[in-house]
C-alpha cells in the first residue's frame, strides 16, 4: 500500500539499551523496539539516490530526484510515480531538474523549487508521501498535480480511482480513496483525470483553501472470487466468513450447492443433496499476487450434505484451517466419529472440520463433533463459530441447551439455547477434547443467552460472545442480574485463560458505559482476541455519537441499530475497557449500519465491519453518501500506546452496477497489516482473483484484500506469559509456573551479555521451545537461530558458537548485533 498524506512533527525515540535480562523495564522495552523499528525502516543513501525497506508490505522503495519506484518481493512488476508538473492549468510549473535531498527527523525531503517540497516518511504503516506548497502558485482555475507512472504498470484512470494493470491487462494495484483537505481540515473537491499515456492528474478545487494541502489515496490489493464454480455462483454467499494468517486467506461460502466431497473436488451444483451444502476456498499470496490454492469440502458426509452450510465459519493458523458446518446432522460425538444422519434428533447438531497443508497440498485431518452433550444435540449448532491458535481449536455451539455453569461442568438439557464452547487440542496429528466451556456465573437463567455464538482464541486466551445474555450490569466483572428478561438481549462476553490447572473463566465483559439502555445491543455478537486484547462487537447498539471514546447517547430513531465495538485489555489489575469504537465520519445517519457485526484484531490493528452501512462511495477513505441500501463498510482502527484512532474507512475500489445489498463487511480479518473483508451479498458472476465485477449473480459474494495498515511488531512488544499465539513469537518477561515470580526473560536487545549455555529457567512447560536468535542487519532483520532449548535441554544449532566477553559471536568482524529470545508454544 502507498498512502500520500501530510503528517508533521512525527519523531521516533532512538535511545538504545544495554540492560541485562534481569534489569530490563517497560521504558527500555519501548526504546529497544523503537530503535530497531527505525533501523528497519530507515532511509539509506545508495548510489543514485535513497532506499527504504517496508518489511510489513514486503517491498523496497528507491527514491531519486524525480520520484520513487517500488520493487515488491517475489513479484515481476515495478511501480512508482514521478511528479512532472504542478500548479494551475496554463501556468503549470515543472519541478527543477536537480532536487536537493535531506533526511530530517526520519523524513526524506526533496526540495524541487522555492515553493515545493516533496517528502516521504517510512514506518510500520507503510510509505507516507506528501507535498508542501509553501506559497500558492500563480494562476487560476483548478490546482493540478500531474503524475507519471514509472515501472511496468500502466494506469487506467476514472474520476475516483486509478487501476494499474500489467502488460496482459490484469489489475495489479488500485490507487483510490482520494481525499484532499487544507490546513484547517476543510475537505476540498478533488478527482483523478487521465492526461494521456502513462500520465494522470490529481485535480483539486482550492478556492478559499489555506495551504498546505493533504492528499490521501490508499491501495486495494485484490478482489477474490472462486476460480471455478458449478452451474452458478448465485446465492453462494462467498465472503460470509473469512480468515487470514500471513500470506494465506480462507473464505467461506456456506450456501454453495455442490455435492462433491474432498479437497479440490469438482463443483457440480446438482441441487438436492448439494443444496446449501457449503464450501470454503484457500487463497495464497506470492509477492503481491494472489491465487486460489484449494477448494475445501468434507471428505465424508452422512446421507447428504444438503443444508449443512459448511463454511458458515472459518479460521486459520499457519498451515491449519478449521471450517464450521453448523447445520450438519451427524449423530456421532467427539473426534473422527462416523458421519451419520440416523434420525431427526440430530438435526442441525453441527460439526467442524480440520484441514492441514503440506507444501501446497491440503488434506482433511479431523472431523470434530461435540463431546459433552445432554440427552441430544439437536439444534446445538456446533460449528456456528470457530477459532484456532496453533494446536488448539475452540468451537462455539450457540444453540446448546445446557444449564450447568463453569468449565467442564456436567452437560444437561436444562436451558434452551444457552450455548457452549468446546476446546480441542492437537498432539502430533491427533486431535482430542480438552475443555467444555460454560459461564461460571449467570443471572437467574442462561435461557437464550447463545453463549458460543462467537468465539476467538489467541494462545492461552479464549473470548466467547453471548449476544443474547440479559443482564443490565455494566463494567468488567459486574454481577449478572438478568434485569432484561425475554428478548431484550443486551449481550455479554467472557474471557477464559488456560493455566497450570487447565482452563478457567478470567473475566465477564460488559460495556463500561452505555446510553439510556443496553436493551437489544447484542454486545458479544462478534469477538476477536490478540494476546491480551479482546474486541467485542455490539451490532445493534443505538448511539449516534461518532469517533473513538465518544459518549454513548442512545438517541434512538435515526440511530437505531447503529452498532459499536469495544476494546478490552488485561493489565496488572485485571481486564478493563480501553476503547469504545465508533466511526469518525458517517453519512446522514448511522441508523441500521450494524457496526460490530464482525470484528478482527492483530496486535495494534482492529477492523470492524458494518454490513448495513448505506454509502455508495468506492475506495478507501471515500466520503459516505448514504445512496446504497445495505452496501456495507469496514473501518480500520490502530492503537498507539493505549490510544486508538480510526485509520481507514474501507469500501470496494470498483463495483459492477451498484453496491446495494452487497453487505460488504460481513466478515473481517487482519494479519500483519493485511486486511480481508467479506461481502456475501456481492452480485458478480465473474470468477478468479482480480475478475471484473459484472453484477450477474445475486448473492454470489466476494472477498477484498487491502494492505499496508499499521501493525505492531510482535517480536519487540512486552507481553505477559501465556498470551502468545501458538506458533508465533513475541518478547516478554514471563511467570511460566505462575507462582507470582518472573522465572524467564525474553527480549530483543543489542550488545548485551548473553551465554547460550545457560540452563532454561525452572518451570518451563514441556510444550515450550526457546530459541536464541541473532541478526547483524541494520535494515530488516535476518534472524539466525544459534541455540535452542527443547523440552528443557539445550540444542545448539550453529557450529563454533563462541562466547567472548559475554557476547555471542561467530568470528564476524561486526561487533554489534541484535539478539532475541524467541518462545514458541507448540
Amino acid at each position: 500500500m502507498l498512502r500520500q498524506s501530510l503528517i508533521l512533527g512525527l519523531g521516533l525515540l532512538l535511545a538504545a539499551s544495554r540492560s541485562t535480562a534481569g534489569e530490563i523495564d517497560p521504558g527500555d522495552w519501548d526504546r529497544i523496539r523503537e530503535a530497531h523499528d527505525r533501523a528497519c525502516h530507515a532511509f539509506r543513501k545508495v548510489p543514485g539516490g535513497w532506499r527504504a525497506d517496508s518489511p510489513g508490505q514486503r517491498w523496497a522503495t528507491h527514491f531519486d530526484e524525480a520520484g520513487f519506484l517500488v520493487r515488491p518481493e517475489g513479484a515481476d512488476w515495478r511501480w512508482g510515480l514521478q511528479l512532472t508538473r504542478y500548479g494551475f492549468e496554463g501556468s503549470e510549473r515543472i519541478p527543477a531538474g536537480r532536487a536537493v535531498a535531506e533526511v530530517d527527523s526520519g523524513q526524506l525531503r526533496f526540495r524541487h523549487d522555492e515553493s515545493l517540497i516533496e517528502w516521504f516518511l517510512n514506518d510500520r504503516r507503510g510509505l507516507e508521501h506528501g507535498f508542501i506548497l509553501e506559497q500558492r502558485p500563480e494562476g487560476r482555475g483548478e490546482l493540478l498535480f500531474a503524475l507519471d507512472a514509472r515501472g511496468t504498470l500502466r494506469p487506467v484512470v476514472s474520476s475516483d480511482l486509478v487501476v494499474f494493470e500489467d502488460a496482459s491487462g490484469a489489475p495489479v494495484l488500485t490507487y483510490s480513496g482520494l481525499k484532499v483537505w487544507d490546513a484547517d481540515g476543510r475537505i476540498l473537491a478533488c478527482r483523478f483525470e487521465a492526461s494521456g499515456g502513462t500520465e494522470f492528474e490529481i485535480r483539486v478545487d482550492d478556492r478559499d483553501a489555506r495551504y498546505p494541502l493533504t492528499i490521501d489515496p490508499l491501495a486495494q490489493q485484490a478482489f477474490l472470487k472462486p476460480e471455478a464454480v458449478g452451474t452458478s455462483q448465485a446465492g453462494d454467499n462467498f465472503g460470509w466468513s473469512a480468515a487470514i494468517s500471513g500470506d494465506t486467506v480462507v473464505v467461506g461460502a456456506p450456501l454453495e450447492d455442490s455435492s462433491s466431497t474432498g479437497v479440490n473436488s469438482t463443483p457440480d451444483d446438482v441441487g438436492g443433496t448439494g443444496f446449501n451444502s457449503g464450501a470454503a476456498y484457500v487463497f495464497v499470496r506470492n509477492g503481491e499476487t494472489w491465487s486460489q490454492q484449494a477448494y475445501l469440502k468434507p471428505d465424508q458426509v452422512g446421507a447428504s450434505q444438503e443444508g449443512d452450510e459448511f463454511g458458515i465459519s472459518v479460521a486459520i493458523s499457519g498451515d491449519t484451517v478449521v471450517v464450521g458446518a453448523w447445520q450438519e446432522a451427524g449423530g456421532s460425538t467427539g473426534v473422527d466419529g462416523s458421519p451419520q444422519e440416523p434420525a431427526d434428533e440430530f438435526y442441525t447438531s453441527g460439526a467442524a472440520y480440520v484441514f492441514v497443508r503440506d507444501g501446497d497440498t491440503w488434506s482433511q485431518q479431523a472431523y470434530l463433533k461435540a463431546f459433552n452433550i445432554g440427552a441430544a444435540n439437536r439444534g446445538d449448532s456446533f460449528g456456528q463459530s470457530v477459532g484456532i491458535s496453533g494446536d488448539r481449536i475452540v468451537v462455539g455451539a450457540g444453540g446448546e441447551d445446557g444449564s450447568s455453569t463453569g468449565v467442564d461442568s456436567a452437560a444437561n438439557e436444562g436451558a434452551d439455547r444457552a450455548g457452549a464452547a468446546y476446546v480441542f487440542r492437537r498432539s502430533g496429528v491427533t486431535w482430542s477434547e480438552e475443555a467444555y466451556l460454560k459461564p461460571s456465573g449467570v443471572g437467574s437463567s442462561q435461557v437464550l443467552d447463545r453463549f458460543g455464538s462467537a468465539v476467538a482464541i489467541s494462545g492461552d486466551v479464549i473470548a466467547v460472545g453471548a449476544y443474547g445474555e440479559n443482564s443490565s450490569s455494566t463494567g468488567v466483572d459486574s454481577t449478572p442480574n438478568e434485569d432484561h428478561q425475554g428478548i431484550s438481549t443486551p449481550g455479554a462476553a467472557y474471557v477464559f485463560e488456560r493455566g497450570a490447572g487447565g482452563w478457567m473463566q478470567e473475566a465477564y465483559l460488559k460495556p463500561a458505559a452505555v446510553g439510556s439502555s443496553q436493551v437489544g445491543d447484542n454486545f458479544g455478537y462478534s469477538v476477536a482476541v490478540s494476546g491480551a486484547t479482546v474486541v467485542v462487537g455490539a451490532r445493534r447498539e443505538d448511539s449516534n455519537s461518532t469517533g473513538v471514546n465518544s459518549v454513548p447517547e442512545d438517541s434512538g430513531g435515526a440511530f437505531f441499530d447503529a452498532g459499536a465495538a469495544y476494546v478490552f485489555v488485561r493489565g496488572q489489575a485485571g481486564w478493563e475497557q480501553q476503547a469504545y469504537l465508533k466511526p469518525a465520519v458517517v453519512g446522514d445517519s448511522q441508523g441500521g449500519d450494524n457496526l460490530g457485526v464482525s470484528v478482527a484484531i492483530d496486535g495494534d490493528v482492529a477492523v470492524v465491519g458494518a454490513t448495513r452501512e448505506r454509502s455508495g462511495s468506492t475506495g478507501i477513505n471515500s466520503t459516505p453518501d448514504e445512496t446504497s441500501s445495505t452496501a456495507g463498510a469496514a473501518y480500520v482502527f490502530v492503537r498507539s500506546g493505549s490510544e486508538w484512532t480510526q485509520q481507514a474507512y474501507l469500501k470496494p475500489a470498483a463495483t459492477g452496477g451498484s453496491l446495494s445489498t452487497d453487505n460488504f463487511g460481513s466478515a473481517v480479518a487482519v494479519s500483519g497489516g493485511t486486511v480481508v473483508v467479506g461481502s456475501f451479498g456481492e452480485r458478480s458472476g465473474s470468477t478468479g482473483v482480480g475478475a471484473v465485477p459484472d453484477e450477474s449473480a445475486v448473492g454470489a459474494g466476494a472477498g477484498y484484500v487491502f494492505t499496508g495498515f499499521a501493525v505492531a511488531v510482535a517480536d519487540y512488544a512486552a507481553w505477559s506469559a501465556g498470551n502468545i499465539p501458538p506458533g508465533e513469537d513475541a518478547s516478554f518477561e514471563g511467570d511460566w509456573n505462575r507462582d507470582g515470580v518472573p522465572n524467564g526473560v525474553e527480549y530483543v536487545f543489542g550488545d548485551a551479555a548473553i551465554d547460550p549455555s545457560l540452563p532454561v529457567p525452572p518451570g518451563v512447560p514441556a510444550d515450550v521451545e526457546i530459541h536464541l536468535d541473532r541478526s547483524f542487519a541494520l535494515g530488516p532483520p535476518t534472524w539466525t537461530t544459534i541455540a535452542s532449548w527443547i523440552d528443557g535441554a539445550p540444542v545448539f544449532l550453529a557450529e563454533e558458537i563462541l562466547v567472548e566477553d559475554g557476547l555471542v559471536v561467530d568470528g564476524s568482524s561486526e561487533p554489534r548485533a541484535f539478539y532475541r529470545y524467541r518462545v514458541l508454544l507448540r
